[in-house]
């Protein structure tokens, strides 16, 4: 079957696209009090990774699945607006390759991020320690909600519906806006330039392969490395000594080695990120190839963007203001959540 051009398929509307991303921002303050009620309405008391994967099947399928699988529906065919198109079992595995190296390169990321903000003197231990699930069945009920509801929600939102939504106004526009409310989406401070890193690199492949599935594929094998590693790295006999969980609360970089550790890391970082690299140049090749051979069928050749794939005619008229509000009151939501991580690591909030 041939697939539709970027300006023949059919997309969710750009007001829909961020009334969606409101909705889903608006779930996270919402499930919970929602759940809370309902446990204790109830008097159901689930074991915490039941109750965990209970709370996060509500808040996807209620605030992100079902939303956008009615909005997709309106747009006359949900799997072209959503780009439902198959790929290869081969680009499956460089993908999932790649996903691994890219988590590994947010962690180290994420680390000098955090030790920024600790020099500049706030606490950036003061949130919510992470909690080990407990034996298989913990373990199996955690791997459920990230490395499947979440993926498979999350992408249908925002590289489903936004990334096509804005992909007319411009496929930069378009990737740059989908990771920043992805990663707005997430109200983590100390996360935010993994999430940014990781939310454009998979506008970046969903485009490259016309692909949703490779979104999903990455994003699931991203947050399934990153739980094990944070599961092994927590096994009984691998805890961070008394010392040395003081020496980190008192100085990340000192807790690291100091300069030339920070060195390392970024050496680390950038020969991963080679490797990513080389792992993704198929994909992008075969974008240029299908980009141009689109263009010639249309009779038209447009000028080539700095992300390897053709860039789209596409306005520039200002963004209706009906939908400027609606991206604001999901943005200012988001902000909240920021505040809140801001005032924790102030020691304003416990």
């Amino acid at each position: 079957m041939e697939r539709q051009t970027q300006i023949d398929r059919p997309a969710v509307s750009p007001f829909c696209a961020a009334a969606l991303c409101l909705l889903a921002v608006a779930g996270l303050w919402v499930t919970p009090l929602v759940c809370g009620l309902l446990f204790a309405w109830t008097g159901v008391a689930l074991p915490a990774g039941l109750a965990s994967l209970a709370v996060n099947i509500l808040y996807y399928g209620s605030f992100m699945l079902l939303p956008v699988a009615l909005c997709a529906h309106r747009t006359g065919s949900a799997a072209d607006a959503l780009r439902l198109n198959p790929i290869s079992v081969g680009m499956m595995v460089r993908i999932s390759i790649a996903a691994v190296f890219c988590m590994l390169i947010a962690q180290n990321a994420t680390v000098l991020w955090t030790a920024l903000w600790q020099a500049l003197g706030l606490d950036v231990f003061a949130g919510d320690a992470y909690v080990r699930p407990n034996g298989t069945a913990g373990l199996t009920l955690s791997a459920v909600s990230a490395a499947v509801i979440a993926p498979v929600c999350e992408e249908l939102l925002f590289r489903g519906a936004v990334l096509g939504a804005w992909e007319r106004r411009g496929r930069q526009r378009a990737i740059a806006v989908s990771a920043a409310l992805f990663a707005m989406s997430h109200g983590s401070l100390l996360g935010l330039p993994a999430e940014l890193f990781v939310g454009a690199l998979m506008a970046l492949l969903v485009l490259w392969t016309d692909s949703l599935y490779a979104g999903m594929i990455f994003h699931s094998a991203y947050n399934a490395a990153a739980l094990i590693l944070q599961y092994v790295s927590s096994a009984p006999g691998l805890e961070v000594s008394a010392e040395e969980t003081a020496l980190m609360q008192a100085d990340v970089i000192a807790y690291l080695g100091g300069a030339p550790a920070v060195f390392a890391i970024l050496i680390d970082s950038a020969l991963m990120l080679m490797l990513v690299a080389a792992l993704l140049r198929k994909p992008r090749a075969l974008a240029f190839l299908r980009d141009a051979q689109a263009a010639q069928i249309a009779g038209e050749v447009q000028p080539h963007a700095s992300d390897g794939t053709s860039e789209p005619a596409c306005g520039r008229a200002k963004l209706p203001a009906g939908e400027i509000l609606v991206l604001m009151a999901a943005v200012v939501t988001a902000l909240f959540f920021y505040l809140s991580d801001l005032l924790t690591m102030l020691g304003v909030l416990s």
